[in-house]
């Protein structure tokens, strides 16, 4: 019943078993409703903790459907996915589980697999932490990027924002870096080829 009353029980079986003793015995119902009170109690006696800003953010993003629903209907389109399964993709960059390590310091990848439109590509999220330069390499097939948060400036000088949708070209070459001191660079890409092995040239 403690499980019951704090919300830390998983199976469905198990709270199905506490919610029906809870309503057909008295003294659980008391003892229920006792600890809910206790509950309410103790966090009237705390002293308050504002969120910080992150915590703030998510926890408003969520209400509204998620840190990056705004981005659901393009992700689904570039993916060949349903809006559905996009937002469930995109709840991914908030999961640290799913990051792996990228292709140089500073970076991280998640992969993922898209629809029908999409085979024969690598898809995923990319992210590239504040100040770090993601490694020079050549695009050997095109490649198609949403910016989801940050930003970053290319080698050529150009900046993608926030909300950016763009294509690198088949035999284009670039690096870009994160110019921001605390931001994460994130953004969602489907890619044909990449070589990380070629030379950067001098100057």
């Amino acid at each position: 019943m403690a499980e019951y009353a704090l919300g830390t029980l998983e199976d469905d079986a198990d709270i199905v078993r506490a919610r029906s003793l809870a309503e057909s015995d008295e003294t659980n119902a008391a003892q229920l409703a006792s600890m809910h009170t206790a509950l309410a109690d103790l966090a009237f006696a705390l002293d308050p903790v504002a969120p910080s800003a992150d915590t703030r953010a998510r926890l408003l993003s969520s209400a509204k459907g998620g840190r990056f629903a705004q981005f659901a209907e393009k992700f689904a389109e570039m993916f060949d996915v349903t809006v559905s399964r996009a937002k469930e993709l995109l709840d991914w960059v908030d999961d640290p589980s799913k990051w792996e390590a990228g292709p140089g310091e500073g970076t991280a990848l998640i992969h993922f697999p898209g629809g029908a439109a999409c085979a024969g590509a690598d898809c995923g999220f990319v992210r590239v932490e504040p100040g770090v330069q993601f490694p020079w390499h050549e695009h050997t097939g095109e490649e198609t990027n949403l910016v989801l948060q940050g930003r970053c400036i290319d080698a050529d000088g150009s900046e993608q924002n926030r909300g950016a949708f763009f294509v690198n070209r088949t035999d284009s070459r670039h690096d870009f870096r994160n110019p921001d001191d605390a931001v994460d660079y994130i953004f969602a890409v489907r890619v044909f080829g990449v070589d990380f092995d070629v030379v950067k040239p001098a100057g």
